[in-house]
């Protein structure tokens, strides 16, 4: 019995201890996003026409996209609150690795830019579409491109469905997309206390980077005529769908920064909208030229994420 009850009393003074360190031994810590720069491609699709598809063809699809644009900015919205100059004012303590933020100063939203994502000038991919039936094909492929020295790959697998009149056809695309993203950022670390007027709490500033990789989802409706007798047949293509541009998971303890941390899961994710049109050429019965333009464009914050591009494509038809 007395055994026992100095086995509770050893428990009872642990849990105390325990509570004791959470609530006056260290503080938690939040992260923010202060830069990033990302490396990774827009999504880009080959073009799907639909004219006289039979069950068991097979088209082989390459395709290449052209753009001027090479850098394009926004506000991701996971900055700190900023000085009246738009500025993260700290100040910098002497032999040590943190900065202190003195309440009262940074009280104002940060209205810059601070997310720059780094797109290519051209990609370049195929793809191979399968109709499994008269009305249903499975598709899939890849494209690669270049960016500031760093190749990246993306890959696709979908399934479609479509239909053909005499002059007209149909089809619907559901795609995932796996898309690689290189990203270069630096987040603050802040000690997530409350600071009364004058007060200070520390900040670390930390620079890192990252590659990862996502699955996105992509869905596609294209309309084409199919008249033979037309010197050239048209289409247009409605795409939406979304993006994912990073994932952080900052862990403070792992940083060896602050006694106690809170995982701050810093993500970035895009919707977007897409129209295509352009023309194609059938040559004799074994393929198509396609030339066309796209034009995409992003829900970011400050509406800078627009993508005008060029469409060149030739569709072998195998079987």
């Amino acid at each position: 019995m007395e055994l026992e009850h100095h086995l509770l009393k050893q428990l009872l003074l642990i849990v105390l201890l325990y509570f004791a360190y959470l609530f006056t031994g260290c503080s938690s810590s939040d992260a923010y996003l202060q830069a990033m720069d990302v490396e990774t491609n827009p999504i880009r699709h080959s073009i799907r026409i639909t004219e006289n598809r039979q069950k068991h063809d097979i088209i082989l699809k390459p395709y290449f996209n052209f753009n001027n644009n090479k850098t394009l900015k926004t506000n991701n919205d996971q900055h700190t609150k900023v000085n009246e100059t738009g500025e993260y004012e700290l100040q910098t303590v002497p032999g040590q690795n943190y900065f202190l933020e003195t309440e009262g100063i940074n009280t104002n939203d940060f209205t810059g830019q601070n997310l720059f994502w780094n797109i290519p000038n051209w990609q370049g991919g195929i793809d191979i579409d399968f109709a499994a039936s008269n009305s249903f094909a499975l598709t899939g492929g890849f494209n690669l491109s270049k960016i500031n020295e760093r190749y990246l790959m993306d890959e696709n697998i979908g399934i479609a469905f479509f239909k053909e009149s005499e002059s007209w056809a149909w089809r619907f695309d559901a795609i995932l997309k796996y898309t690689e993203a290189a990203n270069a950022f630096q987040f603050a670390l802040v000690e997530g206390k409350s600071i009364a007027r004058g007060e200070t709490r520390k900040v670390y500033l930390v620079n890192d980077d990252t590659k990862n990789e996502f699955w996105n989802i992509a869905f596609l409706y294209t309309v084409n005529s199919r008249r033979r007798d037309w010197p050239l047949n048209y289409f247009f293509n409605f795409g939406i769908g979304w993006q994912t541009f990073y994932d952080l998971n900052v862990d403070a303890e792992s940083l060896n920064l602050l006694g106690s941390y809170s995982n701050n899961d810093l993500s970035y994710n895009l919707n977007y909208f897409s129209f295509s049109t352009g023309i194609y050429k059938n040559i004799f019965d074994s393929g198509r030229l396609i030339l066309g333009l796209r034009f995409t464009k992003y829900n970011d914050k400050d509406g800078r994420f627009f993508i005008p591009d060029m469409i060149v494509q030739y569709d072998f038809i195998l079987f």
